[in-house]
């Protein structure tokens, strides 16, 4: 016979399902300050080797890359909401043992739910980090960064003025030479400034910026359907934790 620990409600089925099965409810069990609801029960090899596997399969939890995103921000704006006080003020009116112990549990309470929560988040991280490569979404988003900088760097020329033309060049040049020393005394300047690419090119450069940004545009999408369609699993006990903070 084995001993298992598992949710009360399927501990429960298992039992109306077969004789074999005892059960002990386990009180006052608690992930930080939320009551966890399990029980002990005793199976036979059989039932261990089917109807269990069964049962922690299907608890495992499935989410998608999206979701894991969103549970993330969720946990970090949740541990941010936890106070952490180590100091009370007191009075000659309160009873200062019950309020120093008062903080003090606040502060367990909140360190324990911490402690939970900053697990749930790692666990999550690591596992989409594992995840990201096999759906070849690092090569994806290497290459979108890739384009970014590219996009960056042609806008540049993109923007420029066109030189000027032969005919203007050599007009101004003109007019430079046949200026009078005293005119020039005056500030007027005896160099002119253009830019080094034809109109046409700047159009290019335009057309290249553009397509740079189509491309990108693909991959983002590409991006958003890999994170739908790839899915992470949570572990049992931290998928009902999340359940329980109204994360999941």
């Amino acid at each position: 016979m084995f001993p298992l620990r598992i949710d009360i409600s399927y501990a429960q089925t298992l039992r109306s399902d077969s004789s074999s099965v005892r059960i002990w409810p386990c009180h006052g069990q608690e992930t930080g300050s939320i009551p966890v609801r399990t029980a002990i029960i005793i199976v036979d090899k059989a039932i261990k080797d089917s109807t269990i596997y069964t049962y922690t399969k299907e608890k495992k939890m499935n989410i998608t890359l999206r979701k894991a995103n969103a549970v993330q921000l969720s946990i970090n704006e949740m541990v941010r909401g936890l106070s952490f006080d180590t100091s009370v003020s007191l009075n000659e009116f309160e009873d200062a043992t019950a309020q120093i112990t008062a903080v003090r549990d606040t502060f367990d309470t909140h360190r324990a739910t911490r402690t939970k929560l900053v697990g749930a988040l790692y666990e999550i991280r690591k596992a989409v980090a594992d995840a990201n490569p096999d759906a070849g979404i690092n090569d994806t988003l290497a290459e979108v960064a890739r384009l970014e900088k590219e996009i960056q760097f042609y806008n540049t020329f993109a923007t420029k003025t066109p030189r000027l033309s032969d005919a203007v060049i050599a007009g101004k040049m003109d007019k430079i030479k046949n200026t009078s020393e005293e005119s020039r005394m005056y500030g007027r300047s005896d160099t002119i400034e253009t830019g080094i690419f034809t109109k046409e090119e700047v159009e290019e450069f335009k057309r290249t910026v553009a397509d740079l940004k189509r491309k990108k545009q693909k991959l983002q999408d590409l991006l958003l359907e890999l994170n739908v369609q790839t899915e992470i699993q949570l572990d049992e006990e931290t998928a009902r934790f999340l359940e329980r903070a109204d994360i999941l």
